[in-house]
């Protein structure tokens, strides 16, 4: 079952709350029974993931962490991690209260329609003109990847036909 998948919009209050759609609600529940990290993403959104994926995805592993006293890169991205994530507990409701330094960062304004998006592994929150500079971004990457691997194939197949003559 495709249980973090989908598109889907939502309300969020004065207050910073939103409520996720059934399905999502569900899948929280069923996985850690509703405990998530709500992170803040570099693209500019906030991801919101069962617990035990956002620890499977960001904890570093033991070994790691006898890195972190000598690694400057190892302490800034326990810092990045840190700072920009918080835990909390999906109400049975199925409301987010986003607080206000998450709600800067990912320009999500109280009063205001947000778009949610099932990414698989969790949903991730968006301002929706953002999302909309990211899918136009996506694909005109697939596009121009399309580009360079037909390019490559025909280039191939131009050395397959002089190798034959």
């Amino acid at each position: 079952m495709l249980t973090f998948c989908g598109l889907d919009y939502c309300m969020m209050d004065g207050n910073g709350r939103i409520r996720l759609n059934t399905r999502f609600i569900d899948a929280f529940l069923a996985q850690d029974g509703g405990a998530f990290a709500m992170h803040c993403l570099p693209e500019g959104a906030l991801a919101l993931y069962p617990e035990s994926t956002f620890q499977s995805i960001f904890r570093p592993a033991t070994a790691d962490l006898s890195a972190v006293g000598e690694s400057f890169l190892a302490r800034r991205m326990l810092r990045r991690i840190g700072g920009r994530t918080r835990e909390d507990v999906l109400t049975w409701q199925g409301r987010v209260t986003i607080p206000p330094a998450f709600r800067d960062f990912a320009a999500l304004v109280p009063g205001s329609e947000i778009c949610v998006v099932g990414v698989e592994i969790g949903v991730e929150l968006w301002n929706i003109e953002r999302y909309e500079a990211e899918q136009k971004q996506i694909i005109e990457h697939e596009l121009e990847k399309g580009r360079l691997e037909m390019a490559s194939d025909l280039s191939r197949l131009e050395i397959k036909k002089g190798d034959e003559q």
